[in-house]
């Protein structure tokens, strides 16, 4: 076997490897896509497109090396070294479309994730403000003493429901500015080549219509949020006029 012969091993070796690489990461996509918490999954697959990347580099380098050396390096084996030009060009851009192909499934897979768990923070706010509206209830269905009496209990109750709504609703908010930052990103044309913007959807007009329902949810939740806020002063108000009218009546 002569040293272009054994170079030929290699080079098919180093090709066979590449296409199991990309078949295993394809294999993970379609993984992810059918669990329900991909996350684990999706780490794998963006693990694996490393490794792909790593087989793209390194066709790329044998190519440029048949391209610039080998009809020197091997001068008695030209047939064998035009044919394995031929093979490696195509085979550079077979791998270079398969890890971009990867890389979006996977930009893909990890914004459906993020969209899902931002629909969860839109949900655990309104949950946060019915339960803050339902303490208002409570409070408002007391005996005016009642209230007079317990007043810093139920201070002390609103205000812990008050907050957990404030919480709620500043995750949908922090969802709202990431999604803004992702769109602007994504539409960003003066970025790197190197430089790729964070998870997002394959489809911009998908962005564009997540971000306008979240910012209208978001602008609903805070409407809801002040008005909750100002139910809540309107109950403390009227308990510490109940308490002064009291201390008045007993002077």
């Amino acid at each position: 076997m002569t040293p272009f012969e054994k170079s030929i091993e290699r080079l098919n070796a180093a090709r066979a490897e590449a296409r199991k690489i990309i078949r295993d990461c394809e294999a993970l996509a379609r993984a992810a896509a059918a669990d329900d918490t991909p996350s684990r999954k999706v780490q794998e697959l963006q693990n694996a497109i490393v490794e792909a990347k790593k087989h793209r580099a390194t066709a790329v380098a044998d190519m440029l090396r048949l391209d610039r050396h080998a009809h020197a390096d091997y001068p008695g084996e030209s047939p064998l070294v035009d044919e394995q030009q031929r093979l490696q060009r195509p085979f550079v851009e077979e791998v270079t479309t398969a890890v971009a192909r990867l890389e979006t499934l996977c930009d893909e897979l990890r914004w459906n994730e993020i969209h899902a768990r931002a629909g969860g923070a839109l949900a655990q706010a309104h949950a946060a403000l019915a339960e803050a509206r339902a303490a208002v209830a409570r409070a408002e269905a007391l005996p005016i003493d009642t209230l007079a009496r317990d007043l810093d209990k139920v201070i002390t109750d609103l205000n812990r429901a008050l907050t957990a709504a404030k919480n709620a609703v500043a995750a949908t908010i922090a969802d709202r500015n990431r999604f803004a930052k992702t769109q602007a990103e994504m539409q960003n044309l003066a970025r790197p080549n190197w430089d790729r913007p964070p998870p997002h959807p394959a489809d911009p007009a998908v962005m564009v219509r997540t971000l306008a329902a979240q910012q209208a949810a978001v602008d609903d939740l805070k409407q809801e949020l002040f008005e909750v806020n100002d139910s809540i002063e309107n109950v403390k108000r009227a308990g510490r006029i109940e308490i002064a009218r009291q201390r008045l009546g007993s002077g």
